[in-house]
């Protein structure tokens, strides 16, 4: 057994599919019989959200109507009996291993989610959610919001991992006050490291600082040797160089 709860979300209209996502056909078995067959032995308990499950599992079906697989989720953590997190993942995703749900469930710990990124994109329908992270779920869907990734709470994640944060903007850049300034204050409140770099006369997306000492310092004063253990070198450059000159500079 890896883990406490697992919870499957097969709810959904599925109208492109012309059928529900969890009746499609594997071999013999429907796609919800497939997932169940390969990973239930592994958790303690297993809850199907908004289909009917095998005599050995729970069905539970959602709370709110067309709200999406927050609504799923927010389910399947309240059906829970005694766990304090689930290993949570749409009937959908037939390529997720038990070894990936384990790898969550460990690092969950002292989280209230665990969500792996592919490319750089959250993927909050295979990830790993506390109990304690319902009440928050709620709350987001009772405001009228479905859209799963922006409930996560992701800063907070962060702040409590001590991830520093570096982000560079210009002067003219539009959503300074309302986007970055909001971002820098809701990350210390939260306990977290933030550097912001306002280049003066720039707009959205600045190009890199002429002088990126300042860059150069916040990565090197977070490095686990001293800053006084590295060579002295001087970065500052002009003009444009290619990714290739700059390694090749750099490795010297």
């Amino acid at each position: 057994m890896i883990g406490p709860a697992l919870i499957l979300l097969a709810g959904g209209h599925s109208t492109r599919m012309g059928q529900p996502k969890h009746e499609l056909p594997v071999g013999d078995k429907t796609l919800l019989e497939w997932q169940l067959a390969r990973l239930r032995r592994f958790f303690g308990e297993t809850i199907v959200v908004g289909a009917a499950a095998p005599a050995d599992a729970r069905s539970v079906a959602d709370d709110r109507a067309n709200s999406g697989p927050l609504a799923g989720i927010e389910a399947g953590l309240k059906a829970l009996r005694t766990d304090d997190r689930a290993f949570v993942l749409a009937c959908d995703m037939p390529r997720v291993s038990p070894t990936l749900a384990a790898l969550l469930i460990r690092i969950s710990t002292g989280h209230e989610a665990a969500v792996p990124r592919v490319g750089g994109i959250a993927q909050p329908t295979c990830a790993v959610y506390g109990r304690s992270a319902r009440p928050k779920i709620s709350a987001f869907l009772d405001s009228g919001s479905r859209r799963l990734t922006l409930a996560l709470d992701r800063l907070d994640v962060l702040a409590k991992a001590s991830v520093p944060l570096l982000h560079v903007c210009g002067s003219h850049d539009p959503w300074l006050d309302s986007q970055t300034r909001v971002l820098e204050k809701r990350y210390r409140e939260l306990g977290g490291s933030i550097t912001v770099i306002v280049e003066d006369g720039k707009g959205h997306f600045p190009t890199a600082p002429k002088d990126p000492q300042p860059v150069m310092d916040f990565i090197v004063s977070r490095q686990l040797v001293k800053a006084t253990q590295l060579p002295a070198r001087d970065y500052r450059f002009d003009g444009i160089i290619s990714r290739e000159v700059l390694e090749n500079y750099l490795s010297r």
